[in-house]
């Protein structure tokens, strides 16, 4: 396999404590390595690709060089 494979879902959940349900984002990417799963919850309308890929992943990689 080249290369990788991605698929994303939303979906309605709901934890124990939550007082409602909220939308998860669930990304799976499928690569020579292996699966590689990566869940967000959101409250953002956005569509599921453009959040996740635009919106999220920008936000943590900032996170992460700030680490730096």
């Amino acid at each position: 396999m080249t290369g990788a494979t991605k698929w994303f879902w939303r979906y309605r959940y709901q934890a124990g404590r939550w007082k409602k349900a909220r939308d998860v984002i669930t990304k799976i990417e499928l690569t020579d390595k292996g699966r590689n799963p990566r869940f967000v919850v959101t409250t953002l309308t956005s569509g599921d690709t453009k959040l996740y890929g635009e919106d999220y992943c920008v936000k943590g990689d900032m996170e992460n060089r700030i680490k730096d």
